[in-house]
């Protein structure tokens, strides 16, 4: 199973793409910047992407733009980081993301693949 991750770069991004691949994802990174990330969405085609949404930042139009287009559309979009104060504004403009908590992710992913983390 393919994992895209957007999210920038740094310590933060590595442990997750780690998480992720110690349960068994092959993953694919991404900065939020356009077109980059919904290049690498379209070409990479993974079943799953977990979107940073952290403030300040694109996350919720990226995860928006992923659920629009006939190319991503059918991508299971998960964003995390998401403030509590945005939620709403994230179903707004992103209605097909999930927000999910960090803590959470690993269900989440497995509601999806359920053969995430099997070892």
């Amino acid at each position: 199973m393919k994992i895209l991750v957007i999210q920038e770069e740094g310590e933060t991004r590595d442990k997750l793409v780690q998480f992720l691949e110690a349960g068994g994802a092959e993953v694919i990174v991404s900065r939020p910047t356009w077109p980059g990330f919904f290049f690498t969405a379209k070409d990479e085609r993974p079943e799953i992407a977990v979107v940073d949404c952290s403030e300040p930042g694109p996350g919720r139009e990226v995860a928006g733009y992923l659920g629009e287009t006939g190319f991503t559309n059918l991508i299971k979009v998960l964003a995390i980081n998401v403030p509590n104060d945005r939620l709403e504004r994230l179903k707004e403009r992103a209605p097909k993301a999930r927000p999910v908590h960090v803590d959470d992710l690993e269900e989440a992913i497995q509601a999806i693949q359920p053969e995430f983390g099997a070892s």
